[in-house]
């Protein structure tokens, strides 16, 4: 089952690996037709399974690395060694406006091997202190990690001294806990664990499953297995909605957002599967929410908006949880 470089498919074949016919509506078509060179990608590599050496997926890399949208942001970079500017709240400030852009640069997959994203690769890195720690709070911390291992830095010293900077405070519940997130009153030794720091930092976890080992998944998962949709203890993303919100944006706010679908990618990514009586559970809830175009909505509400970034995961999320042992 493989495409023909330069030629369109004779058959729907390509398009439709065995596992999607278990949903109601195969998407994959309408995802290649709608022209976005990471989403293509992502099709390619992560759902039909392409080769990295095969013409179409090399064609899929050129296209992200000269993408126009990519290009125009990277064009527009500040200098790695301009000084950050004094005083703890105007660095967290500045972190806090580079982390947003690079948020939308891993949006367009690009990856560390593209020159003109190196600049903003070692601005974000200047932001770790000696220590490990970058600014802000927990959840900023855990998603600046991310992005870089997103971005294929897995494995540099410095990276892996401010992963495990944040795997040192897991707490007894499983989960994590900022202080400056405890309401006025509440004792933070005995408050329970933040619900959304705890799936930022996890969804950053998954994606270093050497630093995995290093916490007590178990604990994690069982945490945030018992608290799905209920309202958070602190002020982050306190509104019970919040599980339905299943978009991941590229704002302050919304780059923290995914909702159940997010917990279902973190669960798969510590090894659930089908064998799970509540994966089942949310495998079929999954389903139930798939549009008649085929695409699923950013927010599960009476009026549903498809999302093709949310329809790639949905898909990925379910392709790994089939097949998992």
């Amino acid at each position: 089952m493989r495409f023909s470089p330069g030629k369109k498919p004779v058959s729907n074949r390509p398009y439709l690996p065995g596992w999607v016919r278990d949903f109601r509506k195969n998407p994959i078509p309408r995802l290649l037709a709608g022209g976005d060179p990471a989403v293509i990608f992502d099709v390619y590599w992560d759902l039909l399974g392409l080769d990295k050496g095969q013409p179409m997926m090399i064609d899929s890399m050129e296209k992200v690395n000269t993408n126009p949208k990519a290009l125009r942001m990277l064009n527009h970079t500040s200098n790695p060694s301009d000084e950050p500017p004094a005083g703890e709240m105007m660095v967290g400030l500045e972190f806090l406006a580079h982390l947003v852009r690079m948020n939308t640069l891993v949006k367009f997959q690009l990856n560390k091997m593209h020159p003109l994203i190196q600049d903003d690769i070692v601005k974000l890195m200047g932001y770790i202190k000696d220590d490990g720690r970058f600014p802000l709070l927990y959840h900023h911390h855990a998603h600046a990690c991310w992005i870089l291992l997103k971005l294929g830095i897995g494995g540099n010293r410095v990276l892996e001294k401010s992963i495990y900077w944040l795997v040192k405070r897991q707490r007894k519940d499983g989960g994590w806990l900022h202080r400056s997130m405890v309401p006025p009153g509440e004792d933070p030794d005995t408050m329970p664990s933040c619900i959304w720091t705890t799936m930022e930092v996890m969804n950053m976890l998954i994606k270093r499953p050497p630093m995995l080992k290093k916490i007590d998944v178990s604990n994690a998962c069982k945490f945030l297995i018992s608290h799905i949709e209920q309202d958070n203890y602190t002020s982050f993303q306190h509104q019970k909605n919040a599980w339905n919100i299943l978009s991941i944006g590229t704002g302050e706010t919304s780059m923290f957002t995914g909702g159940t679908l997010k917990l279902m990618e973190i669960l798969a990514g510590c090894h659930y599967n089908m064998s799970d009586h509540q994966i089942q559970k949310w495998v079929k809830w999954l389903k139930s929410i798939q549009l008649d175009d085929g695409y699923f909505p950013r927010e599960v509400n009476k009026m549903p908006i498809g999302d093709e970034w949310v329809t790639l995961r949905a898909l990925s999320v379910y392709k790994k949880l089939k097949f998992q042992k």
